[in-house]
């Protein structure tokens, strides 16, 4: 491990975790849909709109939430948005009613945002030189915390406090979350012509390669599991289809490049005629 990475290793670490439990997440509310209708005197079809909640705050949040992340910085905003995470799982088990439910699920979705516009940004700066490998990682954290949703589960039922001790638990993960980062040390940020000229040199010529990633990863997407490994496999299509197509481009130029370069030919003797090339 480069000294770059061990620097940021409890911040990488802390990124991954708190995607593996964006995982978890996605679907948790979900499970528990007649103990939240009790608990908020509503029915099931509301509790359903709290969980739509979450994805309309993201979407109202999403043009605020990037500014914010590239003005302030990528700690500021992820400390946000875990802190906004634990005010969503702890608010869910206080509200008295779907209305005050249904806000909270909008501030889960602006927490959502917030992740998203300092997570991901944060992880391709730590791991500049291997960007679409850290990206892909993140997708994996997000599957594996799905995966691990069925363990969750069987935990509330365990317990004598049911899913009220799974989210409690999972607020104060969020708190140590936002703790964790709020000291722990960011990469400088980069700017976009930087990122882009660093991209040009992610990928390097292979000789004869071409489409193989786009049809091996496409393969990959539409025939795998649909459970856990559906969004690797796409994402895995994509990095192999982009590299594929970069190196075919970068292959043809190299091509142009050698033909343009290349010495003119010379006379080939053949049954003692000579015969020149046109």
């Amino acid at each position: 491990m480069s000294v770059k990475k061990h620097r940021y290793a409890a911040t990488a670490s802390t990124v991954y975790f708190s995607y593996f439990m964006m995982g978890i997440g996605m679907s948790l509310l979900a499970q528990f849909k007649p103990q939240f209708a009790s608990l908020w005197h509503s029915s099931i079809s509301e509790v359903l709109s709290v969980v739509s909640a979450v994805g309309i705050g993201g979407i109202v949040s999403i043009l605020i939430t990037g500014p914010i992340s590239d003005h302030f910085g990528r700690r500021a905003s992820a400390v946000i948005g875990h802190l906004l995470w634990a005010i969503y799982y702890i608010g869910l088990l206080y509200a008295p009613n779907f209305a005050v439910a249904y806000i909270i699920g909008i501030l889960g979705g602006i927490a959502n945002s917030f992740l998203n516009a300092s997570n991901f940004p944060a992880l391709m700066e730590i791991f500049s030189e291997s960007a679409s490998v850290a990206g892909l990682m993140s997708k994996f954290a997000i599957n594996i915390g799905q995966f691990c949703l069925t363990l969750a589960i069987l935990l509330g039922t365990a317990l004598d406090s049911g899913y009220r001790t799974v989210f409690m638990l999972a607020e104060i993960l969020y708190i140590v979350m936002a703790l964790i980062l709020a000291f722990s040390p960011y990469p400088d940020q980069v700017t976009g012509p930087k990122k882009q000229e660093k991209a040009k040199h992610d990928f390097k010529p292979v000789a004869n390669f071409y489409a193989a990633g786009e049809l091996v990863g496409g393969a990959n997407g539409k025939d795998s599991m649909p459970s856990m490994m559906n969004s690797w496999s796409y994402a895995s299509g994509f990095v192999a289809g982009t590299a594929a197509a970069d190196n075919a481009n970068n292959y043809a130029v190299d091509v142009i490049t050698s033909a343009s370069h290349a010495p003119a030919p010379k006379p080939e003797a053949t049954s003692g005629a000579i015969h020149y090339h046109c």
